[in-house]
């Protein structure tokens, strides 16, 4: 299925909940299963995953595709996203940073298709100015495209490669998200599956991605990059299809 958006959120859970949410029964991971299942039920909602970095251990990614943004307005409008939103930030630590966009286009393949045989995945997250146009974004993405050709797709340890960009353009950029230096803009996210990190770290130890990485940091307008990776992706996967 092509189209849609793609919900993408970041939030820290608080101690006791990181301690919990991989354990089945804790109401961390019930406060968890109960967010993928009451997405599922939703108009337009096709998929819904959450795993956890391996960067900070206490930070859950989330991602939900919906067939449109509308779709998924609609849902927090509904007595039962607020039930949701309840359980969420009773294990949530609301003093650390968190992040909400929509990604466009969707595609769910990386973790429904991938997910058994590749269960690692990078999730490059590049900060670009709010007003980047239609024309700076195709010049970020031919270059991209460069480096995924010659450091990625080459070598051939990589599995997929999904790219988009953020619908919206006042994002909080991961690492630049409070204090003086704080900052939104337009995301442009890349993910990519691996069998193991250990895999993706040789990926990166070879002649063509060592010279093929200035690619990566030189695109036009670039603000920041952040880089995370979350390791067993079927630890919270739901999905219609399945």
């Amino acid at each position: 299925m092509s189209g849609g958006v793609t919900e993408s959120a970041y939030a820290s859970l608080n101690e006791a909940a990181a301690n919990d949410i991989l354990q089945p029964n804790t109401s961390a991971a019930q406060a968890a299963e109960f967010m993928l299942s009451q997405v599922l039920q939703q108009p337009g909602a096709r998929h819904a995953q959450w795993a956890m970095t391996v960067e900070n251990p206490r930070q859950m990614r989330i991602w939900a595709a919906w067939d449109s943004v509308q779709d998924h307005v609609n849902y927090q409008q509904t007595e039962v996203y607020a039930e949701v939103q309840q359980q969420l930030l009773a294990i949530f630590d609301l003093s650390a940073p968190f992040s909400v966009c929509h990604l466009e286009p969707s595609n769910t393949a990386l973790f429904v298709t991938d997910a058994k045989t590749h269960p690692v995945v990078e999730t490059l997250t590049m900060g670009f100015p709010e007003d980047i146009d239609s024309a700076a974004k195709a010049e970020v993405e031919a270059q991209f495209q460069r480096f995924a050709d010659k450091a990625l797709r080459l070598p051939g340890l990589c599995k997929s490669i999904l790219t988009a960009w953020s619908v919206e353009s006042n994002v909080p950029l991961p690492g630049l998200e409070t204090g003086s230096g704080a900052r939104n803009g337009t995301v442009y996210s890349v993910m990519t599956s691996w069998r193991s990190v250990d895999e993706l770290e040789q990926n990166k130890e070879l002649p063509a991605f060592k010279a093929s990485i200035h690619l990566l940091k030189t695109l036009p307008g670039l603000v920041n990059l952040d880089a995370v990776h979350v390791v067993d992706v079927t630890s919270g996967l739901a999905d219609k299809s399945h």
